[in-house]
């Protein structure tokens, strides 16, 4: 059993015993406290979040869905333990925050895990935690998702991060990765559960209902 409430005291994690820690919770059914987690690994978010000017990210980037939502812990740790990820797969989560995805799943699974955010600050913080614990199976790239190719992924998350245009770009792009190889896709949310759900190229895996937040798709 994870001892949060010993998580919690903790100042500081040296980066040797960081990916033990992962490891050992990865594989626990344990609930997972978000906050202790994010500040194992440094991420403050609501401190970072009140000095971000979305209004001023709108005019840089144009009209966008900017709101930092975290995805819980619990969730990330159901689907790569469904999903099983090896060696040979990379991860990619496109509009990736402050990297729980990306820096929970590099310190608990073996694979590539790729994150992509617009918003610099953000990518800032992940990197700065990225190279602060040695995750060398982890990367991040700051700008817009359709400026970057990820055709190197095939398992892909979406936390709701895109309006409807951006979205349907990112969909067909993905779809051309399919008539290449397997790609699985997990979405979270609103639009993106939507818009998965309606593609003929996509069924949907069966999972617990405990995470119907989710949902996953396997390529056909």
């Amino acid at each position: 059993m994870i001892d949060y409430i010993k998580l919690k005291n903790l100042i500081e994690v040296e980066p040797a015993s960081i990916s033990g820690i992962f490891q050992e919770i990865n594989i626990c059914d344990d609930h997972i406290d978000d906050c202790s987690l994010d500040k194992i690994l440094g991420i403050e978010s609501k401190r970072h979040e009140r000095k971000i000017d979305l209004k001023k990210i709108t005019q840089l980037f144009g009209i966008e869905q900017y709101k930092y939502e975290g995805t819980p812990y619990n969730y990330i740790r159901y689907f790569l333990n469904l999903l099983k990820p090896g060696t040979n797969d990379t991860i990619y989560d496109l509009g990736c925050g402050y990297g729980r995805v990306v820096l929970y799943g590099a310190l608990s699974c073996p694979s590539k895990f790729k994150g992509i955010e617009i918003i610099p600050e953000r990518v800032m913080v992940a990197n700065q935690i990225k190279m602060h614990f040695s995750i060398g199976n982890a990367r991040f790239k700051q700008g817009n998702v359709l400026d970057f190719s990820y055709a190197d992924g095939n398992i892909f998350f979406l936390f709701n991060p895109f309006q409807e245009e951006t979205l349907a770009a990112v969909g067909n792009r993905l779809q051309k990765i399919s008539m290449k190889k397997s790609l699985k896709i997990v979405t979270w949310g609103g639009s993106s559960n939507d818009f998965f759900s309606q593609q003929n190229w996509l069924k949907e895996i069966k999972m617990d209902e405990k995470y119907d937040k989710i949902q996953i798709f396997q390529s056909i």
